[in-house]
């Protein structure tokens, strides 16, 4: 059930010198979060009125608090990175379709840089109900600069392979071509990332009959569908071929087989 509510910052850090964390203390959101589903953040600023959606990073849904990780992209979030502890927002939430476990015995998590935060709580939600599931976490970055969640990920008791672009870091190239030379014969593959990596993440998945989930990123509007600024082209059986869907309340998250790649 979406709600908006307002919540206390209880956390609000530089993790590193490009991403920031935020944690809220929201107990009604925390309780009904699934993975691979957003939040909106409003901010307190008159000339700021369409919201910020950013996915959930980590729930602990018996303290009620929520989580999410950011870059500076624009006035928001460079707004939102000088906020303390301490402060409320209003936050609206959960929103959108997450992905969907169907008790894969082997599942593995292809995340490009501000894609990687949700497939931390994706892990983490299903080793707690799924315990024997082998999860296997792909993680790419321009650079060993932007890493991170390595070390939280390997407390989840899941294997993780960091890849950076450069290769100043773990895997030299991206989390695709790790997930390819790792030999890891998954059953099913969740994606998050920037589209162009999505893009070829499901075409490799396609081809090699892999069923294949992605949290689309494309630049939403309102967060909750009374807007089209963040609709994709999904195949149909339709004369046209496709129809437009929104990713905010369709989705965020589609087979990626589905999807009309541009």
């Amino acid at each position: 059930m979406k709600r908006y509510v307002e919540s206390e910052i209880i956390f609000s850090e530089k993790i590193n010198e490009h991403i920031y964390k935020m944690t809220f203390n929201c107990l009604e959101i925390a309780a009904d979060a699934e993975i691979g589903q957003f939040i909106n953040v409003y901010l307190d600023k008159g000339e700021m009125i369409l919201p910020r959606p950013i996915s959930i990073q980590d729930i602990d849904k018996e303290k009620g608090t929520l989580s999410i990780m950011y870059q500076i992209a624009g006035k928001g979030t460079e707004y939102m990175s000088g906020i303390k502890a301490g402060k409320k927002l209003n936050i609206a939430g959960p929103l959108g379709n997450g992905f969907v476990y169907k008790n894969y015995k082997k599942l593995a998590l292809i995340g490009g840089g501000i894609g990687v935060p949700p497939m931390y709580y994706s892990a983490k939600a299903i080793k707690e109900k799924y315990p024997d599931a082998e999860i296997k976490v792909f993680s790419g970055f321009r650079n060993k600069e932007y890493a991170i969640l390595e070390d939280e990920f390997k407390t989840l008791g899941v294997e993780v392979v960091t890849a950076t672009d450069d290769g100043s870091y773990g895997y030299s190239g991206n989390a695709l071509q790790a997930f390819k030379e790792s030999g890891f014969e998954a059953d099913a593959i969740f994606s998050c990332g920037p589209s162009v990596m999505l893009k070829f993440v499901a075409s490799y998945a396609k081809e090699m009959g892999i069923p294949c989930q992605v949290s689309m990123e494309e630049r939403m509007g309102c967060g909750i569908g009374a807007c089209v600024g963040c609709a994709i082209a999904i195949k149909n059986d339709s004369a046209k071929g496709f129809e437009y869907k929104k990713v905010c309340k369709d989705g965020p998250v589609f087979d990626g087989s589905e999807v009309l790649w541009q």
